[in-house]
C-alpha cells in the first residue's frame, strides 16, 4: 500500500540441525574413502550460506535463478541447489514458472511474529510520545527498498495532527522514517548527506519529503543483535522545537529497544 494521509483537526537442513552429540552424527566419507565425522562448524557454515541465499533473494524482488544466486555468492551450483531446495521445503522461497526464486509466504509468517512482538512492546511508549509532542507518532520497518508503517498513535490532545494508517509505505530513501533506518546501517558510497550527518545527533529531520506541510523526525531502533530493524518517529507541523522533539524520539526508540532484549 502506497503512502496516503490526511490532516485531522481536534537436505542441507540436516546439516543445519547438526547439534547432536558426536555419537549421533552421520559419518561422511572423505575423498580417500575413509570415514570422518561431520564437524559442528559445517552446520554453522551451511546455516550462514542459507541465510546469505535468503538475504540475496530478498534483495531481488523480481527473483533470481539458481545460477544467478550461485554467481552472486561465488558458490558451486550443487550447493546452491541444495540450499534453495531446503529453503523451499520450509516455504521461505519459491520458484516461478521461469525457475526464478523469490521469497515465499513462510517469510511473511516469521516477519509477522517479530513485528507483532515489536508492536506490542512499542505501543505504550508511542502513546506517551504522541501526547508529549502533541503529534502523531509511528514505528516503521523496512521491507526491501520500502519502509512500511507498522503502527501509529495519534495524540489525545492536539489542535491539529496527521492521520495515517499502519501498512502505508514509501521509498526507504525518502522521509525521516526510512532515513533513520539507513543511518543505523553501515555507511554506503553515495548515501544522502542527511543520513551521514544524522549519525552524529542520533535522529533524522526531514521537511515535506513524504507529507506536505510537515516535518518528520525519526530515530533508528535496533534490537536483538540487529535482527530487529525499525525506526520511531513523529510528524510535526512546526519546527520551533525540532531538537527537543528529536531527543524525545531518540529516547523513545532506546526505551523500546531495551524492552525487546
Amino acid at each position: 500500500m502506497r503512502y496516503s494521509h490526511m490532516i485531522c483537526v481536534a537436505d542441507e537442513s540436516k546439516a543445519v540441525a547438526g547439534t547432536q552429540s558426536t555419537a549421533n552424527r552421520s559419518p561422511v566419507p572423505d575423498w580417500k574413502g575413509t570415514v570422518m565425522t561431520r564437524q559442528p562448524n559445517d552446520a554453522v557454515k551451511t546455516l550462514d550460506r542459507g541465510l546469505q541465499v535468503l538475504e540475496l533473494v530478498a534483495d531481488h524482488p523480481s527473483g533470481l535463478t539458481m545460477a544467478e544466486v550461485a554467481d552472486h555468492l561465488a558458490l558451486h551450483r550443487t550447493i546452491v541447489h541444495r540450499l534453495l531446495r531446503t529453503l523451499a521445503a520450509h516455504r521461505l522461497v519459491a520458484s516461478d514458472p521461469n525457475k526464478r526464486y523469490q521469497l515465499a509466504p513462510g517469510v511473511i509468517r516469521l516477519a509477522e511474529a517479530v513485528n507483532q512482538d515489536l508492536r506490542s512492546v512499542a505501543l505504550p511508549y508511542l502513546e506517551e510520545l504522541a501526547d508529549t509532542l502533541r503529534a502523531t507518532a509511528n514505528i516503521s520497518v523496512p521491507e526491501g527498498n520500502e519502509v512500511v508503517v507498522l503502527a501509529t498513535v495519534e495524540p489525545r490532545r492536539a489542535d491539529v495532527h496527521v492521520a495515517y494508517r499502519a501498512g502505508q509505505s514509501h521509498p526507504l530513501s525518502l522521509g525521516s522514517a526510512g532515513l533513520a533506518i539507513l543511518m543505523a546501517r553501515a555507511p554506503q558510497p553515495g548515501e544522502r548527506r542527511l543520513v551521514t550527518e544524522a549519525r552524529d545527533i542520533g535522529y533524522v529531520v526531514t521537511h515535506e519529503e513524504v507529507i506536505p506541510g510537515t516535518w518528520g523526525v525519526s530515530a533508528p531502533l535496533t534490537a536483538r543483535g540487529g535482527r530487529i530493524e525499525a525506526s520511531v518517529g513523529a510528524s510535526l507541523f512546526r519546527d520551533n522545537a525540532i531538537e527537543w522533539a528529536g531527543e524525545q524520539v531518540r529516547r523513545t526508540a532506546q526505551i523500546i529497544a531495551t524492552g525487546l532484549h
